[in-house]
């Protein structure tokens, strides 16, 4: 984490980290600790565990009880999981053992979003078959190479090259 707050620093914005794991599902306190912030960067990392702090800390809700629309920066999982689905992703991320896996997506956007497209092998390998299982059900996704962004608003939806990750706004 110290990398990308690093790197946030560098364009000039005042990060702080906010840990999912210390809220409880329902808790007012996240509410306002998203609402504190102009802009929340969710990082990678497994999608299916990002996915299951989100549920049990009540962020998917408190996104819908924001009163002003915030920035939400997703990098790699924390693109993944702005789509309807994580069905697919499982070729990419173990779900966790020992817990059902949560396949709903937040639902930001209406389609899947799949980072690292065409990346080095193994991960490029793995991501590919991401994109055949999208294909295959003719299921709406964007397959993201390292470097671009998709940008989402009320005014519509571009896709450009970036420095890092996937974004979403």
């Amino acid at each position: 984490m110290s990398e990308e707050i690093e790197y946030v620093s560098n364009v000039g914005l005042v990060p702080s980290e906010l840990d999912l794991r210390g809220f409880d599902r329902g808790h007012a306190g996240l509410v306002a600790a998203l609402q504190a912030a102009d802009l929340f960067w969710v990082a990678g990392g497994n999608v299916f565990v990002l996915r299951q702090a989100m549920l049990r800390s009540g962020f998917d809700l408190a996104l819908h009880h924001l009163e002003r629309p915030l920035t939400y920066v997703g990098w790699s999982a924390g693109a993944c999981v702005c789509g309807p689905t994580l069905h697919g992703l499982e070729h990419v991320d173990e779900p966790p053992r020992g817990l059902d896996p949560i396949w709903d997506g937040l639902g930001l956007v209406d389609f899947a979003i799949v980072p690292h497209y065409r990346s080095d092998p193994p991960l490029g390998l793995e991501v590919d078959q991401v994109v055949a299982s999208w294909e295959a059900a003719r299921a709406p996704y964007r397959a993201l190479r390292d470097g671009e962004t998709i940008s989402v608003s009320g005014h519509g939806l571009s896709a450009s090259p970036a420095k890092r990750g996937g974004a979403l706004r």
